[in-house]
């Protein structure tokens, strides 16, 4: 899977809220959020942007987004990542 395809498909959390895997913030709709994007469509980290790094080791790619509302095929509230974009990580 691409990165960009992994982006479309990445679902952040149920429900309208996640915590900030580095400071436990509260994180809700609309906040902006730096993730760790795994190859297989799943988030590693959800860091809010007083805590991104824009650098970490290991697997998967480092996407930048805002977190969105969203309802599951279920019917069930998620959230999810809109207009995300990898960051090169080269740089």
């Amino acid at each position: 899977m691409t990165p960009e395809r992994a982006v479309l498909e990445a679902i952040v959390d149920a429900g309208q809220s996640t915590r900030c895997t580095t400071c436990g913030t509260t994180l809700r709709p609309n906040a902006l959020v730096e993730c760790v994007l795994l190859e297989d469509g799943t988030l590693e980290a959800t860091r809010c942007f007083g805590c991104h790094e824009h650098g970490l080791d290991g697997d998967g790619w480092l996407v930048e987004g805002q977190l969105e509302p969203s309802i599951s095929p279920a019917g069930r509230s998620r959230l999810v990542l809109s207009g995300a974009t990898v960051v090169d990580r080269s740089k």
